[in-house]
């Protein structure tokens, strides 16, 4: 009674652990509240005694309380060392028709009569002729329909119903087609046709084709052209033209055209 007086009091609510030199002692304070009747069910302590036992996997010593002991529990010392006797102690002992390696297998995953250690070995097994090929959903052979592209006339598998073209391309040349004159938003009266600076619909595409030719070099002076975005004071004359051979600015045919910069395309 003094023992537990004295517990009482060191004891705080949380639990405490005293290690003694074989045996250990745990102490937990319990609150009993479940019944009004406060007189009837006080403070209660509860000691749970710490067994020695040896694991038998790691033969490894380790403590356990009784009371797990009971319900079949504190075997091994650890959760590894459990999972490690289940798959010994678990499945069916099994011999693999392909290698003879011994295997184990729970009876749930045993399908067929043979039975292989992996699946290479089923692989190898199956084209031995031991188990056939079992196709449980078939393969998906519908395939996605395809459209003529209306400028190239190419087939092509389209993604929307609303794609009509093959690639980028196309629809740039279909673009420029349904842009053109009266059908662009900003057309007025069709004034821009008639500015000096007008060389005809399709110029910047056969102006960059021009200077792709020359590689950007100047066919006068051999200087390597820039184009607008990295001009600065230093190098302004060094920006790229192209220029007419013949001086008609209608004729944009590629053997009438080369590129300039502009110190020598001012010249001519």
């Amino acid at each position: 009674m003094q023992l537990l007086k004295k517990l009482k009091k060191n004891i705080s609510k949380k639990n405490r652990v005293i290690h003694g030199d074989c045996i250990e002692v745990m102490k937990t304070f319990e609150f009993m509240n479940k019944r009004r009747d406060k007189n009837k069910y006080n403070n209660s302590f509860i000691f749970n005694m710490k067994i020695k036992k040896i694991c038998p996997i790691y033969k490894k010593e380790f403590l356990i309380e009784e009371s797990r002991l009971k319900h079949g529990r504190g075997k091994h010392c650890s959760k590894e060392c459990q999972y490690k006797a289940m798959k010994e102690n678990s499945g069916i002992k099994l011999k693999c028709v392909v290698c003879g390696k011994e295997f184990k297998r729970s009876p749930s995953h045993i399908k067929s009569k043979y039975s292989f250690c992996s699946n290479e070995c089923s692989y190898k097994g199956r084209s031995l002729g031991f188990v056939e090929r079992n196709i449980i959903k078939p393969y998906n052979c519908y395939r996605k329909p395809k459209r003529k592209c209306l400028i190239c006339n190419s087939e092509f598998i389209y993604h929307k119903n609303t794609q009509k073209y093959c690639s980028r391309k196309c629809f740039e040349i279909a673009h420029k087609d349904n842009m053109k004159g009266s059908k662009n938003p900003s057309w007025i009266d069709g004034r821009s046709y008639n500015k000096r600076g007008y060389r005809g619909e399709e110029w910047d595409h056969i102006r960059k084709e021009v200077y792709e030719r020359d590689n950007y070099y100047c066919q006068e002076c051999g200087v390597k052209c820039i184009g607008r975005k990295k001009i600065n004071d230093m190098n302004g004359f060094l920006l790229i033209q192209c220029h007419h051979i013949d001086g008609n600015k209608e004729n944009n045919e590629l053997y009438n055209l080369e590129t300039l910069c502009v110190k020598c395309h001012g010249k001519k």
